[in-house]
């Protein structure tokens, strides 16, 4: 669309940064879109250009030819003011065209010979990369290995990784590196404790304006609402926004930046956009490869333990049967009595479930009806609630509530939810189900939904973009595994999951599976 000037000789430091001649416009500009080789006796006195860039030849004579390469143009060679104030001639017109076919070889060839090393570089990196993810285990360690690499190809002094709220549309810092304004703990997380959460979000955006948008107008919005922060940098010299998808929907943005020299290019931001993309892509295979051989192991060891836990369970379900028929007036006014053979039963039903997940038949799906779930999981913590005091409730709009599913999978989703729900209602309150037919936000089709909603605790801002991630947790007797497992299962049903909560007010969970439109 315009011409900037690569080289030069004689002119102002300030013209050679701020030239930016539009193609078709001025005598550049007229060559390069005609092609044609352009010799001018006097600029002030050539009805063509008469007082164009009068301030900078004045009377001059000067010769411009195109540098052309297989029938294309890349650019033009400007040559004005000889020496002695002598008009140029037609041989200086041949001799510079002949100069610049030369010299046009030599720029593509130094273009092509660029291209096929950065593009020898890319695959270096991505077999690095390849070679290394099986032993990274964290998000962090895998973006400073990201940018490790890509430093190789252009410079970045920092970097900033958000993580995509669909519910706040927002971006959210989750990590940073070579960034003071943000503080950091010894470990490298970022210091809660001396930052707002509220200053770590970049909002309101819209998915598609993030996934769609070009990345130059990504990149640009992404500035504008940085410099309107409070922590964020001013202005870099470069940077790039690029977005990083999860089972098809936004998920992250990675920001990469240069404090100094000259604005990323197209060429930049497209290679660094392979590399990220194709990197994650491995990063989550390799995390899932990771998670199945943790969870086939675990299976291992959950079958054996379920198989020796069941012996001293049936001597001591046995003893309680033998105390209620010999005792009968004990056992039914004693109190005590009722809840050893209630958690008895209870331990027996976790037994079982142990036993069905170590079943390598668990991963098929049949066609249940969701409402028989939604109860039987309550069944299951049904001591819990009572226990805390917790009245739960389930409606369904109606609707066809037949889904083709895994059933142990499912009840381990809503065993999850249901637990954590208790956990956050330790002085009693309210859990509640409500089936309905919704349309997701980033969605544009209607979905079977379950929202799951307790009276609890609530989840404090600075952690709930990172409850599904694996191993954050909260709890001091917590794996940090439950959620993240719940969010696979659910995108392995096709389903998508969202949360919404409010600090001492309560949580609501969302799960949104594919619904067949009948009633």
């Amino acid at each position: 669309e315009f011409l900037t000037i690569e080289a030069a000789i004689g002119l102002e430091k300030e013209i050679v940064a701020n030239t930016r001649l539009p193609i078709g416009e001025s005598i550049a500009g007229w060559v390069a879109e005609s092609g044609e080789p352009l010799i001018v006796g006097d600029v002030e006195h050539d009805d063509r250009f008469q007082r164009i860039n009068k301030e900078k030849y004045g009377a001059a004579s000067l010769l411009c030819v195109p540098l052309k390469i297989k029938n294309g143009i890349i650019g033009v060679v400007n040559m004005a003011n000889k020496q002695h104030k002598q008009r140029f001639t037609r041989n200086d017109l041949m001799l510079l065209s002949t100069f610049a076919s030369q010299a046009a070889v030599a720029v593509d060839d130094a273009h092509q010979f660029e291209e096929k090393r950065r593009r020898l570089a890319e695959f270096e990196i991505l077999h690095e990369l390849s070679a290394e993810l099986p032993n990274i285990e964290s998000v962090e360690d895998f973006r400073e290995t990201l940018v490790d690499r890509l430093t190789r190809l252009f410079q970045i002094d920092y970097s900033i990784w958000f993580n995509w709220d669909r519910q706040t549309k927002a971006l959210v810092v989750n990590g940073v590196s070579g960034l003071a304004e943000i503080p950091l703990t010894k470990s490298g997380k970022i210091d809660v404790s001396r930052i707002d959460p509220d200053n770590l979000a970049l909002k309101p955006f819209e998915e598609d304006e993030i996934c769609m948008s070009d990345a130059a107008i990504l990149t640009r919005s992404i500035t504008e609402k940085m410099n309107g922060s409070k922590i964020f940098p001013e202005s870099p010299a470069a940077l790039m926004a690029i977005p990083i998808l999860k089972y098809g929907e936004l998920a992250h943005v990675f920001c990469l930046a240069a404090r100094s020299g000259e604005p990323y290019s197209l060429q930049d931001v497209s290679l660094a956009k392979l590399v990220i993309s194709q990197a994650s892509l491995l990063f989550e295979k390799e995390r899932s490869l990771l998670n199945a051989t943790r969870l086939m192991t675990m299976g291992n060891m959950i079958s054996e333990i379920s198989h020796d836990l069941r012996r001293p369970l049936t001597s001591i379900k046995g003893g309680l049967q033998i105390i209620r028929q010999r005792h009968p007036n004990v056992a039914d006014n004693s109190e005590l009595f009722s809840t050893l053979e209630e958690e008895v039963q209870r331990i027996n039903e976790l037994v079982r479930e142990l036993v069905d997940f170590s079943n390598p038949n668990r991963y098929a799906t049949e066609k249940l009806d969701m409402k028989a779930v939604v109860y039987r999981a309550a069944e299951l913590v049904g001591p819990d609630l009572r226990k805390n005091q917790i009245e739960f409730s389930a409606e369904f709009d109606e609707a066809d509530w037949n889904v083709i599913v895994n059933k142990n999978q499912f009840l381990e989703v809503l065993l999850n939810l249901y637990i954590n729900a208790i956990d956050a209602m330790s002085d009693g309150g309210t859990l509640s189900v409500k089936g309905l037919i919704e349309k997701p936000d980033h969605k544009k089709i209607d979905y079977l939904a379950l929202r799951i909603t307790d009276t609890g605790t609530g989840i404090k801002k600075e952690n709930l973009s990172r409850i599904f991630d694996r191993y954050h947790t909260t709890k001091k007797s917590g794996t940090g595994l439950g959620l993240p497992i719940v969010e696979r299962i659910i995108s392995a049903h096709n389903g998508t999951l969202s949360v919404e909560s409010v600090e001492g007010e309560g949580t609501v969970f969302t799960i949104y599976l594919p619904y067949s439109g009948e009633k």
